[in-house]
């Protein structure tokens, strides 16, 4: 069904070009002049064949971006499955640690003979505990990016929007509605969220409420105090003018929190797909 789709386009320039055809066929006799004849026929034919090999240079071009999109995305999820198996580990050492040192501590209480020392090395102990449970696996807030306008069941995950079409501005820029969005039911806490764009576009303008990075003319910074759960932050507005012969460019974000999942790199989630008029 893919490859009948493909070919309607050129299924529509040949009908096309068998109609041209027909037409100067019936009129044939009409041009008394043979060099008149020649030249109609010589820029019929040179239409046709440019017709063709434009149409075919299109499907090319999309085609490969499609593949160079896939492979994009299947690197990002790749570095994404790594990062959180990594993020695992670390939580695992770090409180197969802390039960070790709660354990010396309790070895300590037994021997100190002072009431005083014994209740510091208490405090020592929960302390210890408690830090422990922090770092326990557990509930974690959990970002995603939409294109606006998305839908928002009551009280249910947001269905984000992933792809965007737009047109290009007389400037050369495309304008695009960034949201960030709590997909979970714990609330995301002092967030930072680093919005970067495609190698190769710029800013047309500053956005506004994000700031710049040194050296980094793709990356800007949102600052968020809170997302609540399941809730959105208001839209980001992105004027971006994407290099000549674009078709369709990424833009994805990172983020960190003090209740967030820990990601190291983009993941499908938090990016998606601006195609180009």
């Amino acid at each position: 069904m893919s490859s009948l789709f493909a070919a309607i386009p050129y299924l529509l320039a040949i009908g096309t070009i068998i109609l041209g055809a027909f037409e100067i066929m019936k009129d044939w006799h009409d041009y008394r002049d043979s060099r008149l004849k020649m030249a109609v026929a010589s820029v019929f034919i040179i239409v046709a064949i440019l017709s063709l090999v434009g149409l075919y240079h299109d499907s090319q071009e999309k085609t490969t971006s499609k593949i160079k999109a896939d492979g994009d995305m299947r690197v990002l999820q790749s570095k994404a499955d790594a990062a959180e198996q990594a993020q695992k580990d670390n939580t695992r050492l770090f409180t197969d640690k802390f039960t070790q040192m709660s354990a010396q501590v309790g070895d300590l209480k037994a021997e100190v003979k002072t009431e005083a020392l014994q209740k510091k090395l208490t405090a020592v102990q929960a302390e210890l505990l408690n830090t422990q449970k922090a770092m326990a696996p557990g509930p974690k807030a959990e970002l995603a990016l939409t294109f606006i306008p998305f839908f928002t069941p009551a009280l249910k995950p947001a269905i984000l929007t992933k792809e965007v079409t737009v047109a290009r501005g007389s400037d050369g820029a495309v304008h695009v509605e960034l949201g960030v969005v709590n997909t979970t039911t714990v609330d995301a806490l002092d967030t930072v969220v680093d919005v970067e764009i495609c190698d190769g576009c710029k800013f047309a303008k500053e956005p506004r409420g994000l700031d710049k990075v040194p050296d980094r003319e793709t990356m800007r910074i949102l600052k968020i105090s809170d997302i609540h759960a399941l809730e959105a932050y208001e839209p980001v507005d992105l004027d971006i003018i994407p290099p000549p012969g674009f078709s369709q460019m990424g833009i994805g974000f990172e983020y960190r929190c003090h209740t967030c999942v820990v990601y190291r790199s983009l993941i499908p989630e938090t990016s998606g797909i601006i195609h180009i008029e």
